[in-house]
């Protein structure tokens, strides 16, 4: 039996710095040498690897929903400084996404490619969320200062834990369909992070009976932090890293592997289709508050995105089923129809169409668990056949690649809305002009729905089918039990 005492969780961070030195495994090192073998079921394994993802939707909704309105309206930032700082910050990162992916999967340790990186960049993270979230008393240009220099360690470390995490989930099984349901889990964890994301922060502002949104992240930041370190922890403890990826890989240079990354038209494709149906989600992201308060004169935005992902939780499992029915292309392309038109439906809204508002968002939220969860689910197919391909599997550099397209859309979805917004008219905590709202309506729904439309268009030439995945997964297996024969033989 492991004590109270060895499973504190103080102990359990204070071994973290013990890994660097020692090649025990995990369990060995968090739990004080401890050493445990028995079998985690499959919902097991797919829970607590999904656990992290809660807290980094709540961190991430944070910087991109409440941030942005906490700094221009409470602080007095410039909506184009403020602008610039996210877009430069997230395109200066993104840089470093397959970089970091490419090391994770060159990794060498006993404890597995993935697990290291979570454990060394999570306190770090987790200290400069916490300064971004509270931030001292400034003058204008030394708060500029400020965000600028933190957003750019925000993403930094952000991506030093996410890269490993997600290349992590895509290694855990080999199987069509299975791979779906245990990559549903961790994005429901998502979805479910960002749905206490949107319920906390007016649960926290009922009970401190203050509307400003400085206080409320105040409070919101320390569970943040217990959350994360948690989680975290307890992932990294528990899930065992399969055999064959905790080797090596012996990749080619990072140039050489992009350009061979780029060479899988699969990938090239999901990629486009991913980025544009990234970009589209990203605006409304950023613009919902602007949108509600000015559009609708309501004071209900942390209701309607309840409602959002609420939604969007509880239609997880049912695109599941359907990807399992049919297959995930077309169920994916059955979400971004849905969310087209639940945009197009808000660009004929205005003040006081509350109800009408809260239906088209839950008809949106329909369409956004397929969003999360089977993109995810369509790239680790495709690095089963990058593996029939080039004879590794590269995880880590893929997924960083697909984090930049993710990272691009968060950072122009900000980095253009804002300042346009502002180019538009838009005058913070006034009476706005009618051409601001109506620039701000064509923001938050009207370019949405292109976005959409051109991701359909992408997604409609994606070519691995259930068939042709199939297919790259009887070769992959004949090629393994033909290397397993000339082990043994020699």
């Amino acid at each position: 039996m492991i004590s109270r005492d060895n499973l504190s969780l103080s102990k359990i961070i204070r071994r973290i710095v013990c890994i660097c030195q020692r090649n025990d495994s995990p369990r060995e090192v968090l739990f004080g040498g401890v050493s445990q073998t028995r079998e985690i079921s499959p919902l097991g394994r797919g829970i607590i690897y999904g656990l992290p993802a809660l807290p980094l939707a709540l961190i991430g909704v944070c910087f991109f929903v409440y941030l942005p309105k906490f700094y221009a309206d409470e602080l007095g930032l410039s909506l184009y400084a403020l602008g610039a700082i996210i877009m430069a910050s997230r395109v200066l990162d993104g840089v470093l996404d397959p970089l970091i992916g490419a090391a994770s999967d060159r990794t060498c340790n006993r404890m597995g490619r993935r697990r290291p990186w979570l454990l060394f960049s999570v306190l770090p993270f987790a200290l400069v969320n916490y300064l971004l979230l509270v931030p001292p008393a400034l003058a204008p240009a030394e708060l500029t200062l400020w965000v600028g220099v933190l957003s750019i360690l925000f993403f930094i470390f952000w991506t030093m834990l996410a890269v490993p995490y997600e290349a992590w989930g895509l290694e855990l099984s080999r199987d069509y369909d299975r791979r779906t349901a245990l990559l549903s889990v961790r994005d429901g964890f998502l979805i479910l992070g960002t749905l206490l994301a949107a319920l906390l922060p007016e649960s926290i502002s009922y009970l401190q009976g203050s509307s400003a949104i400085g206080e409320t992240l105040r409070s919101l930041v320390w569970i943040h932090t217990t959350l994360l370190l948690t989680c975290v922890v307890l992932c990294c403890a528990t899930i065992p890293e399969r055999e064959a990826a905790e080797r090596a890989v012996k990749a080619p240079s990072i140039f050489s592997a992009c350009k061979e990354a780029f060479s899988n038209k699969a990938f090239r494709i999901l990629l486009l289709a991913y980025l544009l149906g990234g970009f589209g989600s990203a605006l409304p992201a950023t613009l919902i508050f602007f949108y509600v308060e000015y559009v609708l004169r309501s004071a209900n935005a942390g209701v309607y995105l309840l409602i959002y992902f609420a939604v969007g939780f509880i239609c997880v499992p049912l695109w599941v089923k359907l990807a399992k029915l049919t297959d995930k292309k077309r169920a994916w392309i059955a979400a971004l129809i849905v969310n087209t038109g639940a945009f197009s439906g808000v660009m004929l809204l205005g003040a006081g169409d509350e109800v009408w508002y809260g239906v088209l968002v839950a008809v949106s939220g329909i369409g956004y668990g397929a969003g999360m969860v089977l993109p995810s689910s369509m790239q680790a197919d495709v690095m089963d056949l990058d593996e029939l391909d080039h004879g590794a599997r590269r995880e880590g550099q893929f997924v960083g690649l697909w984090l930049i397209a993710r990272k691009l859309a968060a950072a122009f979805g900000a980095g253009i809305a804002l300042p346009v917004l502002s180019w538009w008219g838009y005058v913070p905590n006034s009476e706005q002009s009618e051409g601001a709202l109506w620039g701000l309506t064509f923001l938050y729904a009207g370019v949405p729905c292109i976005c959409y439309a051109a991701a359909i268009t992408a997604a409609c030439f994606y070519p691995l089918s259930r068939e042709r995945h199939a297919e790259v997964a009887a070769k992959l297996a004949l090629r393994r039990d033909a290397s397993s024969t000339v082990e043994v033989l020699e």
